[in-house]
Parts: C-alpha cells; structure tokens; sequence
C-alpha cells in the first residue's frame, strides 16, 4: 500500500496548496497571494518556544507571515485550526464570566 502525499494548506486563508518539490522562497498561495515560505506554514513554528521556534539554532525573523530565507522551513502539512475553533474558545470563557 502506498502512502498519500500530504496536503499543504495556506496559513492565511487554509486553502488547500498544490506544491510539488521543494517550496521555493517565492512561492505564493494561489487563493489569497500569502506567502507560503513562512514561519507560519513551517512545521518549526512553536509559540512556546524561543525565537517561536523549534529549531534551536534559527535566526530572529521579526514578521512571521512574511517570506524569509531560514535554511530550517518545513512545510507543515494538514488542515488548520481556523476561526471555527477560536469561536468556540472564545464562547467557552465567555460562557465562564457569565
């Protein structure tokens, strides 16, 4: 049996990507013009983590959304949490304060 390839998706409109390869540090979604070689679609990217990332040897790189040229980017596959869980986050503390 073989293994499906991963689906990649925008981290700005969670789009689904068509990517073949290597991500180039150019690339933009098709949806939305996002860039796709970010901090924000890396596997890498930890909030929790120093500098926000996991790789322990990255460089600082101020705007997480934006192209950069970090030698650590790998592409994070699957769906994202969107505004469907944020919602529900939000309604549950809402719902505590009442």
């Amino acid at each position: 049996m073989f293994a499906e390839d991963p689906t990649y998706f925008c981290h700005a409109c969670n789009g689904e990507l068509e990517l073949e390869g290597r991500v180039g540090f150019r690339e933009s979604c098709h949806h939305c013009e996002a860039d796709v070689h970010c901090c924000l679609n890396c596997e890498h990217y930890d909030t929790g983590a120093h500098n926000n990332c996991r790789e322990p040897t990255s460089e600082y790189i101020p705007d997480r959304q934006a192209r950069n040229f970090c030698g650590h980017f790998k592409m994070l596959s699957g769906e994202r949490e969107g505004d469907d869980a944020k919602e529900a986050a939000l309604s549950a503390l809402e719902a505590l304060f009442k």
